[in-house]
């Protein structure tokens, strides 16, 4: 009697890689994208990272409403052509990336009830914006920090400086989560003249080093929109 087949279908266990593809990314990512940028043409944008991409492409003499968004598709789909990946994408592994992604937020929930530490929005005249703004944030500071700042990381580490692979990976993420909660303060509370909120820090750098590992460990997208998930929850919380 022929033993029955207890191994997975495929495309289940491709899941896995696929997340890490970047056309699959894209495809998630791209709406958003294209979502918040059309509500920021509506209501305006307060985010501090596509300004500062911004004033990036203005030293280069570059100007164009899109830029930072084109910047953002524009590394997606060059990491896509540097894989050799093939051009086809999967609206299922999309789906379950978005779906994984609100289950990854779930424990910076429990960490932040666990610590009565929660950090209050601000909530802006409509919810709607804020969800808008929530999606701009997620994706934007997980571009820069993440998919940036750790992939520039990892090369001087392991390119420059030949350390191990492993160990540099850790050192990143844990650098990527603290560049990421210092970038929440202002000049003014580094430097003594306001209070800073260490609480709030650590907990922030502790989320940052939580992207950092979904980054590397489930892909940029699922990073991104579990960053997204958990903005929205702040906000939400705050409306109340």
């Amino acid at each position: 009697m022929a033993k029955k087949s207890s191994q997975l279908p495929p495309e289940r266990l491709r899941y896995g890689k696929e997340t890490h593809r970047p056309l699959n990314q894209l495809l998630l990512i791209g709406p958003l994208l294209a979502l918040f940028q059309i509500g920021a043409m509506r209501w305006g944008s307060s985010l501090s990272v596509p300004e500062y991409l911004r004033y990036v492409f203005l030293q280069m003499s570059v100007t164009g409403p899109f830029l930072s968004a084109g910047l953002v598709v524009a590394v997606l789909l060059g990491q896509h052509l540097t894989r050799h990946d093939p051009w086809r994408v999967s609206g299922w592994v999309a789906g379950g990336m978005l779906v994984e992604s609100a289950i990854w937020s779930v424990p910076l929930l429990g960490l932040s009830w666990l610590t009565r530490d929660m950090p209050v929005a601000a909530v802006r005249e409509e919810t709607l914006r804020g969800a808008v703004e929530a999606i701009g944030a997620g994706i934007y500071e997980e571009f820069l920090f993440r998919l940036v700042l750790l992939s520039v990381l990892m090369m001087i580490f392991v390119d420059l400086l030949h350390r191990k692979k492993d160990p540099s990976g850790v050192a990143a993420v844990l650098l990527a989560g603290a560049a990421f909660a210092a970038f929440h303060f202002s000049p003014d509370q580094w430097w003594g003249q306001a209070s800073l909120p260490w609480g709030r820090f650590v907990f922030l750098a502790v989320a940052g080093v939580w992207w950092g590992v979904l980054f590397v460990w489930r892909g940029f997208a699922v990073a991104a929109c579990s960053h997204i998930w958990w903005d929205v929850f702040v906000i939400a919380a705050g409306a109340k």
